[in-house]
């Protein structure tokens, strides 16, 4: 009987996307990322540059650093992921950031172990914000209990299967800030595997697309949730608000999109966001909807109501706080 050939280091690919580094002043945290990925102890990766068309040395920088990469204009930082996806040999892809990089040796080896092992189609890991010069500025947890509310890791340390990339359409180029995190909820919906990395793998500079830009983000998660829930609950815009300013879940999209208890799931949002330290559950009954809510509000950023009950200015007030926080 003929032996099967299992391949234990199967082929990994990392994509990023790149647009006049050097123009930029990124030339030296291009060159920090690329040596994250080099210096990795697992013995398969190939790295593909997706540039936008680069006309201020980028493209001789690539070839001096012996960098695969593609370069033509191209419609943001999605489209390029979703070129190199096109591109892409390995079985699994990793989506790094030209400024960001892998801050453990082990990092690819630690998550093919995991989705090897578990035989999954995702996996997800820990990181930490770093600023210009890389200084430590915070961790960053992961949360998965609260997908349908939060981004619930950093897109940087997820490994995802290349054929269920092209199964499930890729990148939605709808969105320029939060495409990933679209990405990730409709991973979860239809019930793709995943699993955790336990380590911290990746360092996340602040100054990202999200980072700087928090209306546009906030704004755009209003849209994926208005986009995704849509299909599966009637929700009114306070309660689509209400998502993103106090990570309200109506009980009746809980329910459609097939989570049967709702109280396990926010108790175990609350267990993985140990960074906020004052948070209460709140049940409340809505006699006039006749409709229940798991209610969690974080303190800090509850919203005041105002006369006119305006949630759109909510949401505005929202944007405004998180624009004045600091990383």
């Amino acid at each position: 009987m003929e032996s099967k050939i299992v391949n234990e280091n199967p082929l990994v690919t990392i994509i990023t996307a790149t647009y006049n580094l050097i123009k930029n002043n990124r030339k030296e945290h291009f060159i920090k990322m690329v040596e994250s990925v080099k210096n990795q102890d697992y013995p398969n990766i190939e790295h593909v540059i997706i540039d936008g068309g680069s006309d201020d040395g980028s493209i001789e920088l690539f070839e001096t650093l012996g960098l695969k990469y593609y370069s033509e204009p191209d419609n943001g930082i999605y489209d390029a992921f979703n070129k190199g996806i096109q591109k892409a040999n390995g079985k699994y892809i990793n989506f790094m950031n030209s400024d960001d990089y892998f801050n453990n040796l082990s990092a690819v080896t630690l998550s093919v172990k995991e989705l090897e092992k578990h035989r999954a189609d995702f996996s997800f890991a820990k990181a930490i914000f770093v600023d210009d010069n890389d200084n430590f500025v915070r961790k960053y947890t992961t949360n998965i209990y609260g997908v349908f509310s939060r981004m619930p890791f950093c897109h940087q340390t997820m490994f995802t299967r290349t054929d269920v990339l092209k199964k499930e359409g890729m990148f939605d180029l709808n969105f320029k800030s939060a495409s990933d995190y679209d990405l990730i909820i409709r991973l979860m919906i239809k019930r793709y595997k995943y699993c955790e990395v336990k380590q911290n793998i990746v360092s996340f500079r602040t100054f990202g697309e999200s980072g700087i830009n928090v209306r546009t983000s906030i704004l755009e998660q209003l849209a994926i949730f208005k986009k995704i829930y849509s299909q599966f609950a009637n929700l009114t815009d306070k309660e689509y608000n209400n998502i993103i300013i106090c990570s309200t879940i109506p009980t009746k999209l809980l329910l459609a999109l097939g989570i049967t208890n709702p109280l396990f799931y926010i108790i175990n949002f609350l267990k993985l966001r140990k960074q906020i330290k004052k948070n209460i559950i709140q049940f409340k009954f809505s006699k006039d909807k006749g409709l229940e809510y798991f209610i969690l509000f974080n303190k800090k950023i509850k919203p005041k109501p105002n006369e006119e009950n305006n949630e759109l200015d909510s949401i505005e007030r929202f944007i405004r706080h998180i624009e004045q926080q600091s990383f």
